[in-house]
């Protein structure tokens, strides 16, 4: 390797470090304490003496999200990148209970990866802590990789405070282009008909009547009292009535950030006085019997939920009318052709976001800042590794969507074609036999990291699916955690889960009539005393990090 005077030096914690810690130790939630203090004995390299040497070939140990299990060593997508960037790479493929058990035994035995995927903030900020990873300097992601660096600035620059802890930078962003995108619900426009209504409800009131003809008025016309509303999904906090507190401009679940008197603050949502009328409605609804009694249990999969809407059970559903859930022809559980072939005399349509008391409407989703990269401490023998990197992901957002679409999806004419050739990019794509087996692609397609660039993604939309996107999923009815994720906070590990669950019993109690809505107060006391009371301060310091954060990576400083 080419370095002018490389300085580094690895200082061992608690005399063993992450090899000490033993993996119960490693996985332990951080006291507030330590998740707050700064981090001094970390591995230090002085990036500025670091030059690579691109005729060097370097090996690269890279650990991807667990999503590909069935991956292996030399697929096609690992192969192309291996020769552009002169690189050997070694993918340890896992699935997600291995990288939930065997990642961390791995790390606290001091097998570490050059390279890891981290899923949340707090697993990245753990790694910190723990002396596993490599703080990496954002001047030297824009210097390496700038088009990529200025993607992830103007897309969603919540990834960089992802990315962030401990006043230093510790891994690079990836983007989720979904999910900045709000789902709609869909409608039985058929039992709308039935029960009288002739457009697709708009505002709440209108919801509201819709769902109680269809309980109470046969929408269906078996003359059976056999019929509600809609169900919802009570365990899977992020997306629980989540339009509906979205008509109160509400997220429940998430950080929010208000502003008064010219000062911005960050509140809990799930303990406002907006989300206090919401659960007050919904209540309500419950109370007039056009939700499902058996919402509480339909499960995080949704696979009940779906099935009560597609044998006409219930008459509307939430979330499944993105454009990929609705009707993409790629997706085998797409409800449109699914409802087409088990239940052909359906119809239905992707609805609107509920227009609320206060003029709110929209939804929450993720957002695009998606995970971080970070770079194992194993980097200090080779740092070039990081700016070998750094040049891999700026290949592929920088040199055109052919360069794109070759790593991400494979050769057009082998793995993947236009779904109209005549039309190319605006027809969209569509992988061909035996690709579409999801093994098959996996094994001999598969690549170790799936960049998305917004620019290039874009251009792989049919028509279809951008008029639909444009029509159904407009992104002004986007709702996003202030900071991008509620576990962003550094306490959360220790509190987050047990306010969520907590707040999740109490919402379904209140709403199944089995706690009455003036325990409200009483809830937001007891959140804040068993730890939403840190978490809101943690919050709000995060608050004036952010601010800075989008200052400097926005401004070029």
């Amino acid at each position: 390797m080419k370095t002018a005077g490389l300085i580094f030096w690895i200082v061992i914690v608690m005399g063993g470090g992450v090899l000490a810690c033993g993996y119960a130790v490693y996985r332990a939630a951080l006291t507030p304490e330590q998740a707050n203090q700064a981090i001094i004995e970390k591995t230090y390299i002085d990036w500025s003496q670091v030059e690579d040497d691109p005729s060097e070939r370097l090996v690269i140990s890279w650990m991807p999200l667990p999503r590909f299990p069935n991956g292996v060593e030399g697929a096609f997508g690992e192969r192309i990148i291996e020769e552009i960037i002169n690189i050997d790479l070694k993918p340890i493929f896992m699935d997600a209970q291995g990288y939930e058990r065997r990642k961390p035994l791995m790390l606290a035995g001091g097998d570490i990866p050059h390279v890891i995927f981290e899923g949340n903030p707090a697993h990245a900020r753990s790694d910190a802590h723990h002396g596993v990873i490599v703080p990496v300097p954002r001047w030297l992601i824009r210097k390496h990789a700038p088009v990529y660096f200025k993607m992830i600035s103007d897309t969603d620059p919540n990834g960089w405070l992802f990315a962030n802890a401990y006043g230093e930078n510790w891994g690079i962003p990836t983007l989720w282009i979904d999910g900045g995108y709000p789902n709609p619900g869909v409608w039985r426009v058929d039992w709308l008909r039935n029960v009288g209504i002739e457009r697709i409800p708009q505002t709440l009131e209108e919801f509201h009547e819709a769902l109680r003809r269809f309980t109470y008025d046969d929408p269906d016309g078996n003359g059976r009292d056999d019929t509600y509303g809609m169900s919802g999904n009570a365990q899977a906090w992020h997306i629980t009535f989540s339009e509906f507190f979205g008509a109160y401009g509400v997220l429940p679940f998430d950080w929010m950030e208000l502003e008064e008197d010219g000062r911005k603050r960050i509140v809990w949502g799930g303990i406002t006085p907006r989300a206090k009328e919401a659960l007050e409605m919904l209540a309500e609804w419950y109370e007039e019997g056009i939700i499902d009694p058996e919402f509480v249990t339909d499960g995080m999969t949704r696979n009940q939920e779906r099935s009560k809407f597609i044998n006409g059970r219930v008459g509307y559903i939430s979330q499944l009318g993105r454009y990929l859930d609705f009707e993409w022809e790629m997706n085998p559980n797409a409800l449109k052709p699914m409802m087409a072939q088990l239940n052909p005399d359906a119809e239905i349509a992707v609805g609107s976001f509920p227009v609320g008391p206060y003029g709110d409407s929209g939804c929450r989703n993720w957002g695009s800042a998606a995970n971080i990269i970070v770079f194992g401490t194993s980097v200090a023998e080779k740092p070039e590794i990081v700016i070998r990197a750094l040049k891999m992901m700026e290949y592929f957002v920088a040199n055109g969507p052919e360069v794109y679409i070759r790593h991400r999806h494979g050769e057009r004419g082998k793995h993947w074609d236009f779904i109209d050739p005549t039309r190319e990019y605006a027809g969209g794509i569509r992988l061909l036999e035996p690709y579409t087996d999801q093994n098959v692609w996996e094994r001999e397609v598969l690549t170790i990291w799936r960049p998305e660039c917004p620019l290039y993604e874009e251009l792989l939309y049919s028509e279809e699916e951008k008029q639909h996107r444009s029509k159904y999923q407009p992104k002004d009815k986007l709702m996003v955690d202030a900071l991008g994720k509620p576990d962003i906070v550094p306490s959360a590990p220790i509190y987050l889960s047990d306010l969520q669950n907590m707040q999740l019993t109490f919402y379904t109690d209140v709403i199944c009539g089995k706690v009455p809505i003036e325990a409200f107060e009483q809830f937001t006391a007891r959140w804040l005393d068993r730890g939403g009371r840190i978490l809101t301060e943690e919050a709000n310091e995060l608050l004036q990090v952010r601010d800075r954060l989008y200052q400097e990576v926005r401004g070029g400083g």
